[in-house]
């Protein structure tokens, strides 16, 4: 299998990239993890608004597929309820924090994180 072809920018929430099946934007959920009620809600926001199918990339997002243009903005708005997403694109952009997969709540790693979440405005 080859590699797929770079498009020149990183997908986002609030910039989804044009692919073969439709748009296709990828979640960060914060502290690479998602609840139960996440997960089942990205499911559902998957089936009702793309073509179903959800990827998962090596640096620890979600990518939906198959948006359309006028589902796109349906999609991002529940992706927000379920604080899978940023209110907005700027902290959204910085949001991309690789953690371990082995942290703990209240840990060195998560304090740290939170942290960082927690100061997105004052970031360059």
């Amino acid at each position: 299998m080859s590699r797929p072809e770079a498009q020149g920018w990183c997908p986002t929430a609030f910039h989804p990239m044009m692919s073969g099946d439709g748009m296709l934007l990828r979640v960060r959920p914060q502290f690479n993890r998602l609840s139960l009620e996440q997960a089942l809600g990205l499911c559902g926001i998957a089936e009702q608004f793309g073509n179903g199918l959800i990827d998962f990339t090596s640096r620890a997002a979600v990518q939906i597929r198959g948006l359309t243009p006028a589902s796109f903005t349906k999609a991002l708005s529940a992706l927000q309820s379920l604080s899978l997403v940023s209110q907005t694109a700027s902290h959204e952009a910085l949001r991309g924090v690789l953690l371990s997969p082995e942290w703990q709540e209240n840990d060195l790693t998560y304090r740290l994180t939170q942290a960082l979440y927690d100061r997105l405005d004052e970031l360059p």
